[in-house]
Order: C-alpha cells, then sequence, then structure tokens
C-alpha cells in the first residue's frame, strides 16, 4: 500500500508508477489535506496529521485490504513530513520515500537516526533523493543528512542517497518515486 502525501497530484504520480509495470500489485492512496503548511511543517502542527494516517487512516485501510508492505511517499514539506514520520512513529512504514525534503534542518542530526535504529523492531528502508538544480537548502540539508549517515552503523535502517543529474525542485518527484519504489 503507498501512501502519496499532497493527494492532488496522486493520480499523475501513480500513472507513472503504471507505465513502469512493477512485478507487484501496488495499490495508491492520495492523501489531500486541507492545510499543507500547518499539515506537513515539523513546526507547525503535524503530530495531529500523523496521528490522523496512524489512528483512523490505516485501520480503516486495513480492514479493507490485506496489506503486505506500507510505503509512504512525499516530495518538498510532504518529504520534509516523511522524515518526520519515520523519526515519530518508527515502523509505522516499512518504506520511507522522501522526494526533494523540506525542511529538516532539525532531522539531521546523528543521535535522531541512532536512537530510531535502536527503538525500531523490524527493518525499514529510508530513501531520500533532490535534484542537483534544486532549492539551496534541500540540497544543502540533504547533503548534511547523507554525510551524517554516512556515519552511523544502523542495524535496522536500509538507506539510499540519490542526487538526480539536471532535475531541480519540481522535476524530481516522479523518479525519486519510482526509483523509492524500485530500491
Amino acid at each position: 500500500m503507498l501512501y502519496l502525501l499532497d493527494g492532488e497530484l496522486a493520480k499523475q504520480r501513480f500513472d507513472k508508477i503504471v507505465q513502469e509495470q512493477f512485478c507487484r500489485p501496488i495499490i495508491g492512496i492520495g492523501l489531500i489535506n486541507t492545510d499543507r503548511n500547518r499539515d506537513m511543517l515539523p513546526v507547525k502542527q503535524p503530530y495531529k496529521f500523523l496521528d490522523f494516517i496512524e489512528n483512523e487512516l490505516i485501520p480503516g485501510i486495513e480492514k479493507a485490504y490485506n496489506i503486505k508492505q506500507r510505503i509512504l511517499f512525499g516530495h518538498s514539506f510532504a518529504g520534509g513530513f516523511t522524515i518526520f514520520s519515520m523519526i515519530n512513529k518508527p515502523g509505522l512504514f516499512d518504506k520511507y520515500i522522501a522526494s526533494s525534503p523540506t525542511p529538516i534542518m532539525n532531522m539531521v542530526d546523528t543521535l535522531i537516526y541512532t536512537q530510531l535504529d535502536v527503538n525500531l523492531l523490524k527493518n525499514i528502508k529510508f530513501y531520500f533523493s533532490y535534484g542537483s538544480n534544486d532549492m539551496k537548502q534541500v540540497k544543502k540539508w540533504g547533503e548534511r543528512l547523507y554525510n551524517n549517515l554516512l556515519d552511523l552503523t544502523l542495524r535496522h535502517i536500509v538507506w539510499r542517497n540519490e542526487v538526480y543529474e539536471g532535475e531541480n525542485h519540481n522535476t524530481s518527484d516522479a523518479i525519486s518515486l519510482i526509483n523509492g519504489l524500485k530500491y
């Protein structure tokens, strides 16, 4: 089950997945929220949105479908929220795909990932990416997160970072989603 944040773009993004003809069946759920800044930004009220996902949306979906894997995808603010979700609800999803995540300044510290790794009861995959022509803050903090993760030995977090040559903040989402699913 693929949960696509910024659900108003879910059909467009899911169509890219269909074109790739993945071997496994994938069901996509687009999450449209009423206030993107409030729901996605760590300095606002993302806990309420995350609680809704955990306590209402996922149980409702999983009553109707036999789910083998939960995947969360977000781009830009939603990419930052994807990382926020991974840190604050360890193991809620099996895979986290964060495309051009912003703002993540407070979420790059090695201690956060060391503690997260200790608190996880299962292995998770974490994929984050951005374009080589992305916004300066996205590249700066993405590089810092990458370098910080390189210094760690993690048992439960399997991660990968990719920088897409020639892509920018508005063109990196589809390739990130496809490659994140393949990872």
